[in-house]
């Protein structure tokens, strides 16, 4: 990792792009078989139960949940495309309790969607899986709804532990999966809310898994260094922004609109919402990509021991040790202290990037560059 001072700071404007008009798709048929035979059997945690007027917490957010039953079940990560630019915006991203953007090939990221506390009707479109993946369904004990994957990663997925939480496009996977074609796009789409019928299909067992107490709070336990505006380049194509408001005290995503060094940003909205994608919380971890035999330009990303990370919250930026053992689980946060780092009651955006990584700082903003391994 490279830490750099900026002499100097781009700050280019941010266009305002009209939201496209929503649209309500409807559930189509699908073709192929999602893979799945019978759940293996796990340990979980103790039922959530709430009495009337009580508040339950969701344990990834830090927020109220108004269905508790929900937490009773596994968390749902959908794979959701970032490029091509032409299909922006995505839908269902700002309902995500965690999001996860990652570089995949060929200068290109993915997001890895988390769901917990809600299940939406509209969430894509989907795409395929990639082995970062499996990190995230160990970590989250979670079901992962994809749109497919590499022949040799398909089988590795299928042969794991976690093989019956695999959900694709099929015959009897319908009730979540449909395409929708607006414009003469084929856009693969997951309706979430009707994933209980999927599960009782194939028997996939739904129950709570136990997640590591995650600290919040509604102020910064120590003060950090100022941060207005974040940037973080993963390619030459593929680079986004993110820019606090005091006002809301969230950082809002504004990503490329065109390719090189001379970087141009659009706000990346929610079609679903028509609201502008937003972060009460973002994580940058440094780990290691390693290059999978045989693929040019397919990566690795074990996540496993510990390495740095920089955390934005209400304007201001922490440096942080992550920490994940090889007997999985989910990755924890600390101060450079030791002390277990608060997050901000709210959503979170991690990026993913290499160990070789650099950190520039100009006054109040900040720039991340993906280096590898």
């Amino acid at each position: 990792m490279v830490f750099m001072l900026l002499a100097a700071s781009c700050n280019p404007g941010l266009p305002v792009v009209t939201q496209p008009p929503g649209s309500d798709p409807t559930p189509g048929s699908a073709a192929t078989s999602p893979g799945v035979e019978s759940a293996v059997p796990t340990e979980t945690a103790p039922e959530i139960t709430a009495t009337p007027g009580q508040i339950v917490l969701n344990p990834l957010t830090g927020l109220p949940v108004q269905d508790a039953s929900l937490l009773d079940k596994r968390p749902v990560i959908v794979k959701v495309q970032n490029v091509p630019r032409e299909s922006r915006p995505q839908w269902g991203l700002s309902q995500a309790d965690h999001v996860y953007e990652y570089y995949i090939e060929y200068g290109d990221t993915r997001f890895a969607a988390v769901y917990y506390g809600i299940r939406p009707e509209q969430i894509g479109p989907v795409r395929s899986a990639r082995h970062f993946d499996m990190q995230l369904i160990d970590m989250y004990q979670a079901v992962l709804l994809y749109g497919g994957a590499y022949e040799d990663l398909e089988q590795e997925m299928l042969s794991s532990e976690f093989g019956s939480r695999l959900i694709r496009e099929g015959q009897n996977t319908s009730q979540v999966f449909y395409r929708y074609e607006p414009a003469g796009k084929n856009y693969l789409m997951a309706n979430i809310t009707r994933l209980d019928e999927v599960y009782d299909f194939y028997e996939i067992e739904d129950a709570r898994p136990e997640f590591p107490e995650i600290a919040f709070s509604e102020n910064p336990v120590s003060k950090g260094l100022p941060a207005d505006v974040v940037r973080i380049r993963f390619s030459g194509s593929m680079y986004n922004r993110w820019d606090y408001d005091p006002i809301s005290q969230r950082y809002y995503r504004s990503s490329e609109v065109v390719s090189g060094m001379d970087e141009e940003y659009a706000p990346l909205y929610d079609r679903g919402s028509g609201e502008q994608i937003a972060a009460d919380n973002l994580v940058v971890i440094f780990t290691r990509y390693n290059r999978v035999p045989d693929f040019n330009e397919v990566f690795d990303v074990p996540l496993e021991g510990s390495g740095t990370a920089y955390a934005m919250r209400d304007g201001q930026i922490f440096e942080l040790v992550w920490i994940r053992d090889e007997s999985g689980g989910m990755v924890t946060f600390s101060n450079k202290d030791g002390t277990p780092y608060s997050f901000k009651p709210g959503n979170t955006w991690f990026s993913i990037l290499g160990l070789q990584s650099e950190v520039m700082q100009q006054e109040r903003n900040w720039q991340f560059t993906l280096y590898m391994p």
